[in-house]
């Protein structure tokens, strides 16, 4: 015995794709297979809060300030080089970290910077240092390496 078919199912798509909305040979689009999905689009924005450095804070300015030229005078007086450094950054508060060839980041105090980056480069070249890629000399008689 023969099953009839009804006729307003007849050539629809058993799996229930016959939507009017779809454009043959296209699919669905994104929306429609995931309407609840989040908005990404925030996460492609630049908010003044990711910045640590004020609005009037100008990079530039501050590498041609005195503060720059006095900083690479006691690079020069310390054993480091320029070779060995891959990025410096500058803070407002008159501080700078370094960033070393070897990726380890240096973070130095106020004062003193030639002693401490002579402290910072014997550490480095010292065997028992050699996987530490943290160096923070802040805190005066205090040394916190990771």
């Amino acid at each position: 015995m023969k099953e009839e078919s009804d006729n307003a199912s007849e050539g629809k798509c058993p799996f229930g794709f016959s939507d009017k909305n779809q454009v043959p040979n296209t699919g669905f689009s994104n929306s429609k297979w995931w309407p609840n999905q989040l908005n990404l689009k925030i996460l492609h924005q630049n908010s003044a809060l990711t910045n640590p450095m004020s609005n009037d804070f100008n990079y530039k300015d501050e590498f041609n300030s005195l503060d720059f030229l006095l900083f690479k005078q006691n690079i020069e007086k310390s054993i480091f080089s320029f070779s060995n450094l891959k990025t410096l950054y500058f803070f407002p508060s008159g501080r700078w970290d370094i960033l070393t060839d070897k990726d380890i980041l240096i973070k130095l105090p106020k004062e003193h910077i030639v002693a401490s980056l002579n402290l910072s480069k014997k550490l480095i070249d010292n065997d028992n240092f050699k996987d530490n890629k943290f160096i923070d000399l802040r805190v005066k008689n205090n040394l916190v390496t990771k």
